[in-house]
């Protein structure tokens, strides 16, 4: 069996439903005579102890496979910005002012783009500031991303990829597996421009509404790392946690915190 393929290790009485590339350990130490290549998730009952040194041994061989493997750079440019925020192109950090981070991380989140008056709204509410102001910041940004923002409507128009994109597309698809590998924090947290502060908070109430629509427990536990202050989501981790499962006991000490603070 090539583990490559394999995702993740659950066990039979908590995952949701058979799926494609969904594999049964039944124990022992002959698994699989032949390659995989379709396999994506190993299912194990921990009633059966014959399994357990299996299974110890396949999570210890993919964790450590997932934390070794280099990842590949992202071709084009990409915007990461869920948790910090960086430019990439080509996989190589691009130098960009946080003014302008904001901007193209709006104008990704908004395939259809701004007039020029939405624009100064977004970026700089009710304050008074110059239009020229905005066109001299659009101007540069444009030069960095070499000319792919249009004019009169300010629109991207090259390939970007960009993270809270995708943690949108995976939580209008209610894809809770998807979204929490996707987020690692906040929109932009030190910003406060206001139609930052507008997605920001859509995309943490989106990624919490699939958290707690989802019956796998290991959604609210990762979700809880997250946001520690958030009691509904421990509570839905606990209630979802088998009673022998060890990570009950951390998932416990989160919610007496945000209770007790």
């Amino acid at each position: 069996m090539d583990l490559n393929t394999a995702l993740e290790v659950c066990d039979a009485r908590t995952h949701s439903s058979w799926l494609p590339g969904d594999a049964w350990l039944g124990g022992g130490t002959y698994l699989f005579s032949e390659p995989q290549p379709h396999l994506r998730r190993l299912s194990w009952n921990r009633s059966h102890p014959a399994v357990m040194t299996s299974v110890r041994a396949l999570v210890t061989a993919v964790e450590t496979m997932l934390r070794a493997a280099a990842p590949t750079p992202t071709p084009g440019v990409r915007l990461e910005c869920l948790g910090a925020a960086k430019l990439l192109r080509e996989g190589r950090p691009v130098p960009l002012p946080p003014r302008q981070l904001e901007i193209l991380a709006l104008l990704a989140l908004e395939p259809d783009g701004f007039t020029p008056e939405q624009l100064h709204a977004a970026v700089y509410g009710d304050r008074q500031v110059s239009a020229n102001t905005l066109k001299a910041d659009v101007s540069r940004l444009r030069r960095t991303t070499g000319g792919e923002i249009t004019n009169r409507r300010y629109m991207l128009t090259g390939a970007l990829s960009c993270d809270a994109v995708e943690l949108l597309a995976a939580i209008a698809a209610g894809d809770a597996t998807s979204a929490l590998w996707l987020y690692r924090g906040p929109l932009l947290p030190g910003s406060d421009t206001p139609g930052v502060v507008e997605w920001r908070t859509y995309l943490d109430v989106g990624v919490r509404t699939v958290a707690l629509a989802s019956d796998r427990a290991e959604h609210a536990v990762v979700l809880g790392e997250r946001v520690p202050d958030d009691i509904g989501v421990h509570e839905h981790a606990l209630r979802l946690l088998p009673a022998d499962d060890v990570r009950r006991s951390v998932v416990a000490a989160r919610l007496h915190t945000a209770l007790h603070t």
